[in-house]
């Protein structure tokens, strides 16, 4: 179980770095949240790497799961209030994006789904399971979001969609930092 999240953390990685250049080359700030999501999720499968680890040697994953719990949420926090202040200067001063991004937003999905298969495949569905597993899914949801923003920003030249796509990647994270600070 340990070496599957250790895959599904290196298509994290593989992804988040082609993400970071197409956000930068394309000045789209919805691949910049993406890729705020993403350091999320591979919070998330860092510490589902340590409970694999913890309980492989006898330990408490209640604990591990607790302390990174708590990681997660500060994180995705961090990062929602980052994103909702930035998307909003933008929905204030739009900026020019390349609509080609939408490309890679479609490669990040396609990669979101083949993690998708990776975790199914275990055929184990505990708690740190269900939780990669979430992860992955919004991912992928997120991505076809992006494409049909880049297809919109292609198709009518509204550059706005950007902050609009970014504001709601914001508000979703906002919502996962609530319910896990919650739980």
């Amino acid at each position: 179980e340990e070496n599957r999240y250790w895959r599904v953390l290196a298509w994290m990685a593989g992804i988040a770095c082609i993400d970071l250049f197409s956000a930068w080359a394309s000045n789209s700030f919805a691949l910049v949240s993406e890729e705020f999501h993403l350091l999320a999720d591979g919070t998330v499968a860092a510490v589902s790497i340590a409970v694999a680890v913890e309980v492989r040697k006898g330990g408490s994953e209640a604990k591990v799961r607790g302390k990174g719990g708590i990681a997660a949420s500060i994180l995705i926090a961090l990062a929602a209030v980052y994103i909702l202040v930035q998307a909003a200067s933008r929905l204030k001063s739009p900026q020019e994006v390349a609509w080609q991004w939408m490309i890679v937003a479609l490669l990040s999905a396609v990669v979101n789904y083949r993690q998708h298969k990776i975790l199914k495949k275990a055929g184990v569905y505990h708690v740190t399971h269900k939780a990669m597993n979430v992860e992955v899914l919004s991912d992928l949801v997120q991505g076809v979001g992006v494409a049909a923003g880049g297809i919109l920003i292609w198709a009518t030249g509204w550059t706005l969609v950007d902050p609009v796509i970014s504001t709601a990647i914001g508000v979703g994270m906002a919502f996962k930092a609530l319910q896990r600070a919650w739980e």
